[in-house]
């Protein structure tokens, strides 16, 4: 429906949304009209309701502005359509679990590297849950972490395979995948509390990568690490 989309954008402001549950319409804060039922007008059974009763055009006018605050202008959403660039959006997941399992489709579309952060013990959970994911695409991508490394984990840290130098603590876990995806992790009491963000958006990506990259030039690496 883009060029219905575009010839709407001529007399009217159009936003994009994934899913529309209900229709609504409002006229001038004093009618609305809302529609509960599916497109196919002829096969699906529909709930259509009127009114002019200020109490309720009011809680359906600020159901409509939350959805219109919270959906893409119709510029962005066909520039995405139209040039398969990627939309800018922030989700969350529960569990470090979660994000192990997406880590190879992750790494599938990275093409130029990956930067890690992780704890002294988050090295060993590398190791046991990426290591395969890791051998398989480190010929290609350059992948680097940063971690404390100690006695218990240096040869965790030295059968990785990877670039990795040691910092003494740290105080964000966060990664980098090329300048466009950052992970970032809140660890809980166990790795099923773990609360993870993933975001795409610019800014906060080129942030990241700026700061991780301080840690990098800052951090000792292995082999002097070892000596120590």
């Amino acid at each position: 429906n883009i060029g219905l989309a575009k010839s709407a954008m001529e007399f009217a402001e159009v936003r994009h949304v994934d899913f529309t549950p209900i229709r609504i319409r409002i006229v001038d804060s004093e009618k609305c009209t809302i529609r509960f039922g599916g497109d196919d007008i002829v096969y699906s059974q529909e709930v259509s309701v009127f009114s002019n009763m200020k109490s309720y055009v009011s809680s359906v006018k600020e159901y409509f502005e939350k959805i219109w605050t919270e959906a893409i202008p119709a510029e962005d959403r066909i520039a995405e359509i139209e040039t398969g660039k990627p939309r800018e959006e922030t989700y969350y997941l529960h569990g470090r679990q979660k994000l192990y399992d997406m880590v190879p489709q992750i790494m599938n579309n990275t093409e130029k590297d990956i930067l890690w952060t992780t704890s002294e013990i988050g090295l060993v959970r590398i190791h046991d849950n990426l290591k395969h994911v890791i051998d398989e695409h480190k010929s290609r991508i350059h992948v680097r972490c940063i971690a404390p490394i100690t006695k218990d984990n240096i040869e965790i840290a030295k059968k990785l395979g990877i670039e990795i130098r040691h910092i003494d603590n740290i105080y964000a876990v966060a990664d980098c995948y090329d300048d466009s995806l950052t992970v970032i992790i809140n660890p809980g009491t166990d790795l099923s509390n773990d609360e993870v963000m993933i975001t795409n958006k610019r800014e906060t990506v080129k942030m990241m990568r700026q700061m991780l990259e301080g840690m990098w030039e800052h951090a000792t690496p292995l082999e002097k690490r070892e000596k120590q």
